[in-house]
Formats: C-alpha cells, sequence, structure tokens
C-alpha cells in the first residue's frame, strides 16, 4: 500500500499571482495597468508569489522526507 502524505500548498505560481493581485487591489488602492504593461506593483506582486511557490514547494518535500524517515523507523 503506497500513501501519500498530504500536500502542504498545492497551488501553482499562476494561483498565488491572481490571488495576490485579488487580495491587494481589495484592501489597497492600487490597481494593475489599463494598457496591460508591467509596474512597480505588479513586480512586487510577481517576485512575492515566486517565494511563496517556492517555499511551498520546498514544505511539500519536507512531508515526503518526514514520511520514508517514519516508515524507515518502524
Amino acid at each position: 500500500m503506497n500513501i501519500q502524505p498530504p500536500k502542504i500548498d498545492d497551488r501553482s505560481y499562476d494561483d498565488i499571482v491572481k490571488e495576490t493581485t485579488d487580495l491587494v487591489g481589495k484592501y489597497t488602492d492600487w490597481k494593475p495597468r489599463d494598457d496591460g504593461q508591467p509596474d512597480a506593483g505588479l513586480a512586487l506582486i510577481r517576485i512575492f508569489s515566486k517565494l511563496a511557490h517556492l517555499v511551498s514547494d520546498r514544505l511539500n518535500k519536507v512531508a515526503d522526507k518526514t514520511y520514508l524517515a517514519f516508515v524507515d523507523f518502524i
């Protein structure tokens, strides 16, 4: 029986960008540019999203290592 540990966060980079953009638009006065060109706000959102995605990927891998260590211990 192959049991997979649960994923901590399975959102993609694009999901995090969309969610962050929606939250920033909801709680601040920032809006994306009308012409679709990137600006400083969008750059910060993309940087944050990239870092958040990297952290969630690493945390998801920790679950696998912990599971394997537990099985090895047993």
